[in-house]
């Protein structure tokens, strides 16, 4: 996998929100997730990372709530 050394190459390649662009809707990048956590194993590549912005980013958070102690869910567009 392509590694992100720099989470802002990931935010030139992704300038825009992607869960916003999975509602189409066009929001600007303000903050990288790691879909896996780096201090639970997840990588440090493209693969890994999503640019969201706050809104999606604290949406996300609030899905996975404690999610290594249960099983993880997966965010999609439709959850509110």
């Amino acid at each position: 996998p392509q590694v992100a050394k720099d989470p802002r190459g990931h935010v030139e390649a992704h300038p825009l929100c992607e869960g916003c662009l999975a509602r189409s809707g066009y929001t600007p990048v303000a903050e990288v997730h790691h879909v896996i956590p780096l201090d639970h194993g997840g990588p440090h590549d493209e693969s890994n990372l999503r640019s969201l912005c706050k809104p999606c980013h604290l949406r996300q958070s609030a899905l996975e709530g404690d999610r290594w102690k249960q099983q993880p869910r997966v965010f999609t567009s439709g959850a509110y």
